[in-house]
C-alpha cells in the first residue's frame, strides 16, 4: 500500500515546507525528495533514523522527517 503525503497550507494557498524545499541546492532537494518517497512507501513503519517520534505529551502524535546532508540535518514534522 502506497502511502499519500501531502503538504501543508495555509489559507492563502502558501506552501511553508515546499518553500522551504525549494530554497534548498539540487543535490539538498533530492535526498529531501528520496526521503519523503521512502515515508510513501513506508508509512507508518518507516522507523529511526528516517522518522523518529517527538518526545513529550505536549507534542503527543508528532513525527519528524529527518535528513541527513553530510553533517547538516533537515526536519520536516508531520
Amino acid at each position: 500500500m502506497k502511502w499519500e503525503v501531502e503538504l501543508y497550507e495555509k489559507e492563502n494557498k502558501e506552501c511553508p515546507v515546499l518553500d522551504f524545499i525549494l530554497s534548498l541546492p539540487p543535490k539538498h532537494r533530492a535526498k529531501i525528495e528520496r526521503e519523503i518517497d521512502l515515508l510513501e512507501e513506508f508509512g507508518i513503519i518507516l522507523t529511526y533514523p528516517h522518522t523518529p517520534k517527538i518526545q513529550g505529551g505536549r507534542y503527543k502524535g508528532l513525527w519528524e522527517l529527518r535528513i541527513k546532508i553530510a553533517s547538516d540535518i533537515s526536519r520536516i514534522f508531520y
